[in-house]
């Protein structure tokens, strides 16, 4: 069953970047497990799957794989992950807007999302 459904179109540039960020975030997750799992999903074509297959084993991939994989596996790394799951940064701002009753600093916004809740590296 295909729902429609209609809005203001005040709304279509938020809806728009909201659509593409969910959208990326589901296929950023369905395709990393499929290469996981090396199983074709079925809404993956065959020439697609196996141009995938291909980029998966280049040289190049396998060289930002590493790479990514040191710079999460790193301490500096892990000092600036977000911290905060899936509430995105914009609702952190409006939360410490109400909070300090004030438009928050920039570090203030760091510390509330990249900082852990137990302490860890503070600005000076």
């Amino acid at each position: 069953m295909r729902r429609k459904y209609e809005w203001d179109v005040c709304f279509n540039t938020k809806i728009k970047k909201k659509f593409k960020s969910r959208v990326s975030e589901w296929l950023s997750k369905n395709i990393g497990k499929a290469r996981r799992d090396n199983k074709k999903p079925d809404w993956i074509g065959e020439g697609d799957w196996k141009l995938l297959l291909e980029y998966w084993s280049s040289g190049a991939f396998k060289k930002k794989s590493r790479a990514g994989k040191k710079n999460r596996n790193s301490k500096a790394g892990k000092e600036s992950q977000y911290r905060r799951g899936r509430i995105p940064v914009t609702a952190h701002v409006e939360r410490l807007t109400k909070e300090l009753n004030r438009p928050p600093l920039k570090i203030e916004v760091f510390d509330k999302v990249y900082v852990p809740k137990s302490g860890g590296p503070q600005h000076v």
